[in-house]
């Protein structure tokens, strides 16, 4: 993926941020199971591909991969949901635009239809 044409033309900045301890790029993520909200945990993505406009950050598709062992798991199945959910659409009207985007690329699809994925969002999001 990192020697795709699309991610290089578009100049745009590929971070590994999977380790918790490695970045500060962590999501507080909560539930609503029934009337209230309840605090689930922090959410690490694996990458975050960054789009810069004037040397400030415009643009961040946050990527998620995952083994099918751990995709499976309660906690990373309520966190991936208030992600693709509650996260982006929050933070794309407190921006007024879309600033985040979410991906995920399991490990039970090809690399190739993985690749395909990810250069088809970049296309889109970042265009």
């Amino acid at each position: 993926a990192l020697k795709s044409a699309e991610l290089k033309e578009r100049n745009l900045e590929i971070y590994y941020n999977g380790d918790r301890f490695l970045s500060g790029f962590q999501i507080e993520c909560y539930a609503k199971p029934r009337k209230y909200w309840k605090y689930i945990g922090r959410y690490t993505p694996d990458f975050l591909i960054l789009d810069r406009k004037d040397a400030k950050i415009h643009r961040v598709l946050i990527v998620e991969t995952k083994g099918a062992g751990f995709a499976e798991q309660k906690s990373f199945q309520l966190r991936k949901t208030f992600i693709e959910t509650e996260f982006i659409k929050m933070n794309n009207e407190k921006f007024g635009y879309e600033k985040f985007e979410f991906i995920y690329l399991p490990d039970d699809i090809s690399v190739q239809e993985n690749i395909r994925k990810l250069v088809s969002t970049v296309s889109t999001f970042f265009s």
